[in-house]
Formats: C-alpha cells, structure tokens, sequence
C-alpha cells in the first residue's frame, strides 16, 4: 500500500474539530487570536490583502478608515454598547456569555416591544431583525428571566405549553401548505419577479396586438403598473417572512416538547408531575399537533421466517438466529415518542427499499454477507416490497446453496484470504443474514405527501427497532465490518453519531437561503430557559455556515444512536416536510447534520476526508493529448482519477476505504459508450465504443482512491497541471468526475489532496466484492 498523505489533510490547529476550541475554555485574548489568524489564513491569497501587509502604515490607516464606517453605521440600531456597559456597571461575571461570541447578533432574538428587561438582569438581549419567538415574549411578559430559570423544570414546561395554547390555541406544526405560503427564491430574485411581471403583462398586450416597445413602456406607465407589481412583491415577501417566522417558532415548540417530555432532564418527581397535566397539556396531545404525519400507530416487523411482530423486536433474541420470539415490547399510551424511544434495542442495518431495488438490494445482501457482517439488517417499506420480493430478498439473505465457484475472482480471493484454513464451509465465508421487513404503512398518514422517495428513508431512521441504527441506500457497497469500523470507533462511542462529508464543490448558498437555516437555530433564551445547548464554532464555521458552500454530508450511510438523539432524530424528518429547506438541499443529504444543528446537538463526528474518487489512476500518456511533445506531459506531478464512484476514506486511520455510493457497476448507463468513446479521457485505452460498454456494464476495478483538495482552491497555469480539485468530464451521462490530488503542480499543502493506492492483496478483495455485486443473479440462480 502506498499512501501519499496531504500535509493540509493532517492535523493542524485550523483543522482540528471545532470544540477543541471552546470559546469556553479559552481565555478572551486566546480567542482574539484565534479568530485573527484565520481571517490571516483565509484572506491571505488576495492580492490587496498581501499589499496592505506590505505596508504597515497602509494597513493601519485603512483598518481605521474601516472601523470608523462601521461605528456610525451601527450607531442607530444597535443596543450592544448600552448592554456592555450595563454589564459592567452590574459587576456581572461575563465569562458564561462569552460562548455566545459570533452567535449573539443573529440568534438572540428581541422584539423590542413587549419583552420588558428588568435593569438587574444578567441576561443580555440584543435588539435585532429577527423576532423572539412568539411564546418566550409572552412568558417574560410575566417572568423575568431569572424568575423563570429558578422554577423547576416541570413548571417552566407547563408555563410554555400553557402559553402556547393561550397565544395558539389551534397551534400545529404545518407543511407550509396549508394557509402558508412560500417562495423562498423572493429574497434574492427581486428583479427576476418584476421582469416575470412585465413578460406577462407583455403577453396580454399581445393578445390585443400590441407588440411596440414604446408603446409598452407607456402603458406601464400610464396603467401604474410597476406599483401593483411592487404591492404583489411585498406582499408576497412578507407571506414568505412571516412563514420563516412560524417555522422558527415551530422549532422551538419541537425542541421544548423534546427537552420536556423525552429527555431526562427532570428527577422522577417533575417526570411525574409532567404526566399529570391536565388533558390539554399532555404528551399526547402535543405529539398530534407536532407528528402530523404519524398515526401514532407502530410498524409490523416480519422477520425471515414470517413470524410476524406488532412491537419492536427484542433484538438481542435474534442476532444468533434462533427461532424463538421475542417479549412484547410495550405498546405506546401516554406518549408515543417516549413510548418508541424507550423500545429501540440493539444495533443493526436499515435499508429503505421497494420493489424495484430488488436486484440492487440482493447485490448489497451478497456483499454484506462477503464481508461477514454481524449486525441484523431490516427493510423499511410502505407496502411497496411484495410477499414475492420479500421471498427473493430472504432466499438471498439465508441461503446456503450458493454458487461462489461462478464469480471469476473466487479462487483467487479463497487462496489470498483463507489459504491456512482447512475446513471452510459457506456460512463462514459467506455467513447468513438475519433479516426483517418492516412496513410502515399504519404507521405514517395515508394523507402525507411529504416523505416519499428520499423522505422515506427518514421514516427508516425512525422506524428501524435499533437503538444504533446505521441507515444506508441500497447502492452503498460497505468494504468492511461496519461494526468495528464505525459503531465501535472511539469516537462513536463518544459523540453516538457518525456522519461522511460530500465532495468539497464550489457551489454556494445564498444570503437568504443561509438566514433562513439561521433562524431555525437555537436561540440564547433556549439555552437559558430549557438547557438546550447553544451551538459552537463546531457549527457556525462550519463549510456551510462559516463559508456558505451548499454541499456537506454524503449520507449513504449514516450512523446514529437514537436514544442519545431522539431529538435530533425527530428534527431530521421535520425538516423533510417543508419545503423551504428540501428545496433549498439537495434530497436528504444535509438533513441529518442540520437536523442535529436546529436541535442544538453537536454530538456527532464527520469524517475528516470529503469524498474521494475510487478506482484506477489515469496514466498520463492520456493526459494533455493536445500537446504535440511529451515536454509538459513527462513533467506532470499531479495524479487523475476518473470515476463515477464517489468513495469514503477513514478519517481515523487515513488509509481504510470505508465505502462508496453508486453500487459497483463502472457505469450504470452502458448507452452513453457511443458518444463517450470520443472523449480523449478514452483515447489510446479503448479500441472501440463496445469495448468501452463492455468495461461500463461490468464491476469498477478500485487500486486507489484520491481525494482532492476543495474545489474552490484554484491555480490557473499553462504546466497542463490541474486548476481546481474537481473536474466534471460529463462522461457517462453526467456522473463521471475527475479528481487531482495536486493543484497547479504546487507544493503548498493547501494545494494538494489524499492519494492512498492498495497492495495486491486488497485489490484480490475488491475484484471479489464487485464480482460478486455485478453477477449476483449467477451466485443465486440454479
């Protein structure tokens, strides 16, 4: 194995986790520090930047210059200076705000006209945009702050949720449509609504054969046409406003019922006096406003054998695949929620799957089963898996009349792998599978139109019996024991939670997309009042909130204990109800992180490597095909890989391929060979567009895997070397991406990447677990 490792990819103090960094645990002057040298490292590539550090006097005039436009502006809406010096005057210890620092001025949220500050206060309220939520203005109409920190926690509950119904009293949690409406592109498209506006209006003036510019421009004027549009934008605007506000509002009756009513933040007393309410303030009744979506009803679990369960299964019972049934779970009463948390036990595989991933399905199966897995695995569906499908899934999953001898690389990976084993036998090469189906069907409304496609797998996150659930896609090919590689890694065992990063591309969000995450976050009253914890720089510098890039986490595989995260599990499939978020990510990829973010948990790690490419090194007598002469060809320093696979690379031992997404054929659009075979990435390899198909339809041959640098790390040069980490080569209709893991030949580490290549003896396993992904209906069919 040869591993070339980033020196940018090792650990340095800008690339250690966040909450090493504390603000808590650093003194003010450290943190002044630190935030200085990374706002030295990120703005040291601009050109202006470098001239001004060339001249010191410059540079300090035009800090001043700066400073000063900044005092005045801030002058008339701002309460910050007021505040300090209030504190000041009070001698209040300023040492448990400071973790507030960089957060303070979008999160905590003051109206201004209601809320009535007493002046010994040691709470801190900034005058900003965004309003208090609704029921923290009514609570403190009443209570100051410290009054309301000192009751206990059943009484702050109580007073909340009375509150709630008071201001409320029809409150729910909606799907933005049902009465509101939204358009979050009218932040920023402004001038795209009125040219939509006016391109309509054209089309009516057309019909009655008016088609002059000039004439145009004068009937605008005349019919005072650009004031109606502006009325319909604002008002429209302050629809979508208004709808942000209920959603930040929604958010927090979420993370209150869940502080209240799931986590154990109460002594047995409190718990039990939170029982006792009064009919209106129940668990139950809060829990049909909040879950719209769910019946309330548990799933039907079907384990292999057909033995049929209507309560999660006591999974321990099953794993050494013993025929006896399980003790009955209790069936949820007074509270769903708690009722379901309290019942998940053990740790296994969810997969969400229909009918038509029947045949990927079993091509992961086989692949579980090559690499020994331990954990159960269960199939989540919405009465989509037919009676037939099931059969074809277990005879898969447990069969121990195999044909192996058919897979090309067999012998080869028995002799690499057991050649000092006398007596081998299927179930130990190729142990069976304890299976379940799990529908959904009774458990999710018949009337939700949210949580299909994608949303379903946040059913499964949901719905799988296991306390630690590892969810993963029916395309995602595990390459090791997920057990000990990921829910018995240290920091698994530490955080609960176990997230993979996606490939660091340049696309970006914009201002008003990133203030409505914003507003969903946590506030300083939700720390203050209920001990949700306020969020760090682990969070807000992070690559989407810290740098606004669009993509984070790849999620074909996730891992996460739910009864550490109840409430972060329940905030990941909330999300996929609106709109306003699904629309503004891509599927369900940063639903689980952000679902962790909003619920103000940080628990949970993210691999350190973003995506890699995996596969083959491209040789460089097929690069630069243009050039005329070897001259800058032979002086390449950079590697390509070019795949379809976007793979993942441990973070903890920096050499472990852990898996990859889009299953383990080369290209799943074999048709594209024709007018791929032009591309000049195929030159000089492939003879002709049916040896090209030939190489598409069968498994990805993996020696390395390289992970490039962030995509937005650009050098421009004429050495024929790479500009960026990523390239988008538009091969396979689309899906074939290059990586480099050295960008414009440099020698800076913050230019270069991860190239690890595998030993023969590895590469013997891949050859064997695609082979087998690839020609599974050989190994199964008679």
């Amino acid at each position: 194995m040869v591993i070339r490792h980033c020196p940018s990819q090792t650990p340095t103090w800008s690339n250690y986790p966040d909450y090493l960094f504390s603000p808590k645990q650093m003194t003010l002057s450290n943190r002044v520090r630190l935030h200085l040298a990374r706002w030295d490292q990120k703005l040291s590539h601009l050109r202006l930047y470098k001239l001004l550090r060339a001249q010191p006097r410059l540079l300090v005039l035009t800090t001043l210059c700066c400073l000063i436009v900044v005092f005045f502006a801030s002058l008339p809406g701002s309460y910050i200076d007021a505040a300090t010096s209030h504190i000041n005057q009070l001698g209040v210890n300023t040492t448990a705000l400071e973790g507030f620092s960089g957060y303070d001025a979008l999160h905590d949220f003051f109206d201004g006209e209601s809320a009535v500050v007493p002046e010994a206060s040691k709470f801190v309220f900034i005058n900003n945009k965004y309003p208090t939520p609704k029921v923290y203005s009514e609570i403190l109409k009443e209570k100051t702050p410290e009054e309301f920190v000192a009751m206990p926690m059943d009484q702050r509950c109580q007073m909340y949720f009375e509150k709630l119904y008071q201001t409320d009293p029809d409150w729910t949690i909606h799907d933005l449509e049902s009465g509101y409406p939204y358009n979050g592109y009218i932040f920023d498209t402004k001038d795209r609504f009125f040219e939509d506006r006016l391109n309509d209006f054209k089309k009516e003036l057309e019909k009655e054969g008016i088609t002059d510019e000039e004439t145009i421009n004068k009937l605008v004027e005349e019919r005072n046409m650009k004031y109606q549009w502006e009325n319909t934008y604002a008002k429209a605007r302050q629809e979508s406003y208004d709808s942000e506000t209920a959603m930040s509002n929604w958010a927090t009756h979420l993370r209150v019922f869940s502080q209240c009513y799931l986590e154990e933040t109460m002594n047995s007393e409190q718990q039990a006096r939170v029982n006792s309410f009064d009919e209106k303030l129940t668990c139950q009744e809060h829990e049909k406003r909040l879950f719209k979506f769910l019946t309330m009803r548990l799933p039907k679990y079907v384990r292999w054998n057909s033995e049929e369960l209507h309560e999660l299964p006591k999974i321990q019972n099953y794993i050494d695949n013993v025929t006896y049934t399980t003790e009955p779970t209790a069936q949820p009463g007074l509270c769903f929620m708690r009722e379901l948390k309290n019942a998940y036990n053990g740790k296994g595989i969810a997969i969400t799957a229909a009918d038509k991933h029947v045949g990927e399905l079993s091509s992961l199966i086989l692949v579980l089963r090559a690499i020994n897995n331990t954990l159960p695995i269960q199939i989540i569906h919405r009465g989509d898996l037919s009676e037939e499908s099931q059969k074809a899934l277990t005879l898969v999953s447990r069969s121990t009349s195999l044909h192996l001898e058919r897979i090309p690389s067999f012998q080869k990976y028995i002799q690499t792998y057991f050649q000092d084993v006398r007596d081998l036998d299927i179930e130990t090469i190729f142990p069976p599978q304890e299976i379940w189906y799990v529908d959904i069907s009774d458990a999710v409304s018949p009337d939700d139109k949210r949580f299909i496609t994608y949303g379903n797998k946040l059913l499964t996150l949901l719905f799988a019996s296991f306390e630690d659930t590892v969810v993963i896609d029916t395309d995602t090919v595990p390459f090791v024991d997920i057990t000990k590689y990921i829910l018995e890694s240290s920091v698994y065992k530490d955080l609960g939670a176990f997230f993979f990063k996606d490939r660091m591309l340049y696309d970006r969000m914009t201002g008003p997309e990133m203030t409505y995450f914003y507003k969903l976050l946590p506030t300083r009253l939700d720390s203050a009042f209920f001990d949700i914890p306020e969020l760090t720089n682990h969070t807000l510098n992070n690559r989407f909130f810290g740098e606004k890039y669009k993509h984070v986490q790849e999620s074909g595989m996730v891992a996460i204990n739910k009864k550490r995260h109840i409430r972060s599990t329940l905030f990941i499939n909330i999300l996929q109800m609106w709109h306003a978020t699904t629309t503004r990510v891509h599927g369900d990829k940063e639903l689980f992180w952000l679902g962790f973010s909003i619920a103000g948990d940080e628990d949970y790690y993210m691999n350190k490597y973003g995506v890699g490419a995996v596969g083959s090194l491209n040789p460089n007598s097929n690069r630069l095909l243009g050039d005329e002469t070897d001259e800058r060809r032979s002086k390449l320093r950079s590697h390509m890989l070019c795949t379809t696979h976007p793979a993942h690379l441990s973070g903890l031992d920096d050499h472990t391929l852990l898996w990859m997404n889009s299953g383990f054929i080369t290209c799943k659009r074999e048709n594209e060979a024709e007018n791929d075979i032009k591309m000049d990435l195929y030159k000089n390899i492939f003879a002709s567009a049916e040896k090209l198909k030939e190489t598409y339809v069968g498994p990805l041959k993996i020696e390395a895997v390289l992970v490039p640098p962030p995509q937005e790390r650009v050098i421009n040069n004429d050495l024929g070397e790479p500009s960026s980490g990523w390239d988008v080569m538009f091969g396979c209709g689309g899906y074939l991406y290059c990586a480099y893991d050295r960008i414009g030949g440099s020698d800076d580490p913050f230019y270069m990447g991860t190239l690890v290549e595998y030993d023969d003896k590895q590469i013997v396993l891949y050859d064997y677990l695609g082979e087998i992904w690839v020609y599974y209906d050989k190994v199964i069919r008679d």
